[in-house]
């Protein structure tokens, strides 16, 4: 097992290589395509891209996500590592969520069929900070 640091430029595109082997999605489902972006303050941005054929995980930032979620790198390793729920992170103030959250329950079916990219890379790759 190759253990890969979290936000890293490899975990990022150890994501993207998940997503690459993701079945299609069934017909039908979701509104799509959707844009999730991610800025972690002291780190990295990355994006997510979910189309009908096929799922990107991408660097960088995207000008107008559909949604956006801002946190810091402790906050983010905490929800990765499955030590706080996002929803607590929104309450609490360390999580931000932009754009139109709506989409999130929109494309609810989409997000379930597409599993746990971030399960199946700590999984596969290990976990270190």
């Amino acid at each position: 097992m190759t253990t890969v640091a979290h936000l890293s430029p490899e975990w990022i595109a150890a994501l993207d290589e998940a997503a690459s082997r993701h079945p299609e999605l069934p017909a039908g489902i979701g509104d799509l395509p959707i844009t999730i972006g991610y800025l972690i303050a002291d780190g990295p941005s990355w994006y997510i891209v979910i189309g009908t054929d096929q799922i990107r995980v991408l660097p960088g930032s995207v000008s107008s996500p559909d949604v956006s979620f801002s946190t810091d790198a402790v906050t983010a390793a905490e929800i990765y590592e499955g030590r706080t729920d996002p929803l607590r992170a929104v309450v609490d103030g360390n999580l931000e969520i932009g754009g139109d959250p709506r989409l999130l329950m929109a494309n609810r079916g989409v997000l379930e069929a597409m599993g746990d990219l971030f399960a199946a890379v700590r999984e596969v790759l290990g976990y270190s900070r």
